[in-house]
């Protein structure tokens, strides 16, 4: 069968990228105290917790005691927002990429990271996933994919990306449950609920900060009449990764 063949494939090719990320990078590099990783929707946006959090350490000043790496499909789209010699862009999920996944002391994503990295003892990861889940999402979709081996293979990635996550970054009980459930986090576990940071989501403060000048000032870009109420719908992406 076709499907089964190609999932027997998808194993393989993850199996040699775990014992080739192993063999090249996490036992090559050492641990950088000082550097952080971001990346956004699997390098496509600069955008959402992950940005949040790196314009948050730019207006404290933390920023220049770091090294920063982003990780981008397309770096070179992105040079406009980041200044200073302590910023590095690199393309997603290249050789160069694997080498800062095994230097950084901190991983900052609001998604999964790639199946085959795997996080060192000293390392920290911090997961900022990129949304309330109002559906079925990670270990708790049930056969949404064409073969059952496939969604086997699905939950695996969640459930080995929830063992290697130190916080998760939520906005409510409701998302706390919810996503925990999706990486196959036991919050009745004490260790694993001190892993829970309910803060709200790093991408909503500016929610809370806005003045009139603001409102006005978007609805002039996007030609809105001021006296118009705005409802905005954003509809999500499949999550079938």
């Amino acid at each position: 069968h076709t499907a089964y063949g190609k999932e027997v494939l998808i194993r393989l090719r993850d199996l040699v990228k775990r014992v080739w990320y192993q063999l090249f990078y996490a036992a090559r590099y050492h641990v950088d105290e000082r550097m952080i990783l971001f990346e956004s929707y699997l390098g496509r946006q600069y955008a959402c917790s992950p940005r949040a959090l790196y314009e948050e350490l730019g207006r404290s000043g933390q920023d220049k005691n770091f090294r920063i790496v982003w990780a981008f499909e397309a770096p070179e789209r992105y040079q406009e927002p980041f200044r200073g010699s302590h910023v590095l862009l690199v393309k997603y999920n290249s050789r160069e990429h694997m080498k800062y996944y095994s230097r950084a002391k901190y991983w900052i994503t609001n998604y999964r990271v790639p199946v085959h990295v795997r996080k060192k003892k000293e390392q920290i990861y911090v997961q900022t996933w990129h949304g309330t889940p109002l559906k079925m999402i990670g270990c708790d979709t049930v056969n949404h994919m064409e073969i059952p081996a496939a969604n086997r293979r699905t939950h695996g990635y969640y459930r080995r990306d929830g063992r290697q996550i130190d916080h998760l970054i939520s906005p409510s009980p409701f998302y706390t449950e919810k996503v925990a459930s999706a990486f196959a986090m036991d919050l009745h576990r004490t260790e694993t609920a001190r892993k829970v940071l309910e803060l709200g989501y790093p991408r909503n403060d500016l929610l809370f900060t806005f003045t009139d000048e603001d409102v006005a000032s978007v609805k002039k870009e996007l030609h809105i009449p001021p006296d118009k109420k705005v409802i905005l719908y954003a509809p999500t992406w499949r999550d079938d990764q």
